[in-house]
C-alpha cells in the first residue's frame, strides 16, 4: 500500500431546508437564508467559464441575487427576476449606492427559466465567470471565497420593468460561498458501511461567550485487517444548522487499559480557556460550515489499521455571534465515517502547515495589514514525506477572525514558485475544502512550502 496522498488540513456539511426541490441534481448548494427562505444551487460547465444558478426563494414578488466585491451593495453586479401574468422578467443591474441599482447597459445575466410554485419563485440563470463587460459593471467570480447578496420583493410583482420597489430591511442578506468548486462525488463501493459518532445532548450555547468548543472521546471500530475511510458525512441536530460551525475527528495515541478506562463518551470543554489536556492531534476527518459530505479521491482512503489507535476525539465548534441564540441550547450533532475493507491504492493523510496561534502574534500599532508567514522547510519534508513525495488532492485554508487572505506556495527545485491555493477574500464564517482536479506532487528534500 502506497503512502502519499495528502489533504492540506480539513474537510466538508450540508442540510437542505426549502420546501421545493431544485429542477435538477446540482453538485453545489448553499442556504442563503434560514428555514428554506432562500436556497442557492449551482453548477459549472466543464471549462469552468459559465456558471448556472438556481435560486429558490419564498416570495411571489421579485428575486434579487448578486455578486459583491466587498460584502456591501455598492459595486455589486445584480440580477433581478420575477414572474407576472405568466411572463418571466430578468434584468442585469449594477449598484453604485445603497439604492435601486441601475439597469446595466450590457445584459450579461441570461435567463434559462423562471416560474412560481405555491409560495416560492424559482429563478434559473447563467452568466460567464468573467464577463468582460466593457463598462466594468460586472464582478468577476474568482477562485476563492465569493460574497453573494440577495433581496426579496414581498409586495407582489413590480408594476412594470422600471418599477423595482424597495425590498425592506428584513428581506435581504449576505453570504460567503465558494462558487468555483471542483468537488465531484465518488461512487462508494458496495461493501462500504457506516460508523457514526455524535455528541450526547451537550450544552452548545452559554451567556458568557459566543464561541463554544465541546470535545468527546469515542471508541473507534476494531478490525483485524486494514480498512479505508472513503467518505465523511454530517449528522446535524434538527434546528442547529445555524449553530454548528465545524467539527473535527482526531486520532488518539495508544492508551493503556488504565488510561482508556471510562474514556468512551467522556465530554469536556476544549476551548482556548480549557484546562483539559487533549493528547489527540492527528486529524482523521473534518466538516466545515455549510459544506457537504466529503469523498476522498477514488484512489485514496484514510487508513484504519488493526494496529491503529483505538480512541478518537470528536470536536465541535459552536458559533453564536452576539449571543443571538439563547443560552442553554443543546446539541447532538456529529459525523459518519463510511468505511470499506476494499483498499484503495493510496493511504490518505493530513498535513498541517502555517503559523501556530501564539500570544506573540500581534499587529503592531499603525499597521493596516500584516503578513504572518509559516514554513515547511526541506528538513521538514525530508522527515515527513516518502521518497516519491506526496500528492496533494485538496487544501483547506484556515485562520481566525482577523485574517483577510491566505496563500500557500510551493518552491520548486528550479527556483520556480507555484501558487498551490489562495483565498483573497477569506471569511472566518465560511470555510471550505478546495479540491484539485489533478493531484499536485510535492517531493522531499529540495522542495518546500512557503
Amino acid at each position: 500500500m502506497k503512502r502519499g496522498f495528502c489533504l492540506l488540513l480539513v474537510l466538508g456539511v450540508v442540510t437542505k431546508a426549502s420546501a421545493l426541490d431544485p429542477t435538477e441534481d446540482y453538485p453545489n448548494y448553499k442556504a442563503l437564508a434560514a428555514n428554506g427562505r432562500v436556497d442557492l444551487y449551482w453548477k459549472l460547465n466543464t471549462a469552468k467559464t459559465i456558471i448556472t444558478f438556481e435560486i429558490i426563494a419564498k416570495t411571489n414578488g421579485w428575486v434579487g441575487f448578486g455578486i459583491s466585491p466587498n460584502g456591501v451593495m455598492p459595486g455589486s453586479d445584480i440580477m433581478t427576476a420575477w414572474v407576472a401574468n405568466g411572463n418571466a422578467f430578468l434584468q442585469d443591474r449594477f449598484a453604485t449606492a445603497n439604492s435601486k441599482p441601475a439597469v446595466d447597459q450590457s445584459q450579461d445575466w441570461h435567463l434559462i427559466n423562471t416560474f412560481e410554485s405555491g409560495l416560492y419563485t424559482v429563478v434559473i440563470v447563467k452568466r460567464a465567470v468573467v464577463t468582460c463587460d466593457a463598462n466594468s459593471d460586472d464582478v468577476p467570480i474568482e477562485d476563492g471565497t465569493t460574497t453573494v447578496i440577495w433581496a426579496l420583493g414581498t409586495a407582489g410583482d413590480p408594476a412594470n420593468a422600471d418599477d423595482l420597489y424597495y425590498h425592506q430591511y428584513a428581506n435581504r442578506g449576505i453570504q460567503s460561498v465558494y462558487l468555483l468548486s471542483e468537488y465531484t462525488p465518488v461512487t462508494l463501493p458496495g461493501d462500504a458501511f457506516v460508523r457514526s459518532f455524535q455528541m450526547d445532548n451537550v450544552v452548545a450555547t452559554t451567556s458568557t461567550t459566543d464561541t463554544v468548543y465541546r470535545c468527546m472521546y469515542v471508541k473507534l471500530p476494531s478490525f483485524s485487517t486494514k480498512h479505508h475511510v472513503v467518505r465523511v458525512s454530517p449528522l446535524i441536530t434538527a434546528g442547529n444548522v445555524d449553530l454548528v460551525h465545524h467539527m473535527l475527528l482526531y486520532e488518539c495515541p495508544s492508551f493503556t487499559a488504565a488510561e482508556a478506562s471510562g474514556l468512551d463518551g467522556y465530554v469536556f470543554d476544549c476551548g482556548y480557556t480549557s484546562t483539559e489536556q487533549m493528547p489527540c492531534i492527528s486529524i482523521i476527518a473534518g466538516l466545515e460550515l455549510n459544506g457537504r459530505s466529503y469523498d476522498f479521491p477514488a484512489s485514496a482512503g484514510y487508513p484504519l489499521a488493526s494496529n491503529s489507535a483505538r480512541y478518537a476525539v470528536l470536536e465541535l465548534h459552536y458559533n453564536n455571534p452576539d449571543n443571538a441564540i439563547a443560552a442553554g441550547r443543546r446539541d447532538s450533532s456529529g459525523l459518519r465515517l463510511h468505511i470499506t475493507p476494499t483498499l484503495r491504492t493510496y493511504d490518505a493523510a493530513q498535513l498541517e502547515i502555517g503559523a501556530e496561534v501564539s500570544p506573540l502574534m500581534m499587529i503592531p500599532p499603525y499597521f493596516d495589514r500584516l503578513t504572518v508567514p509559516g514554513y515547511c522547510s526541506p528538513a521538514c519534508t525530508t522527515d515527513a514525506f516518502p521518497s516519491g513525495g506526496i500528492h496533494v488532492y485538496a487544501a483547506y485554508l484556515h485562520a481566525h477572525l482577523l485574517a483577510t487572505a491566505i496563500r500557500v506556495y510551493i518552491k520548486r527545485e528550479s527556483g520556480n514558485i507555484e501558487l498551490l491555493a489562495a483565498d483573497n477574500h477569506y471569511n472566518y464564517d465560511y470555510q471550505y475544502t478546495k479540491s484539485f482536479a489533478t493531484p499536485i506532487n510535492i517531493k522531499p528534500v529540495r522542495k518546500t512550502f512557503i
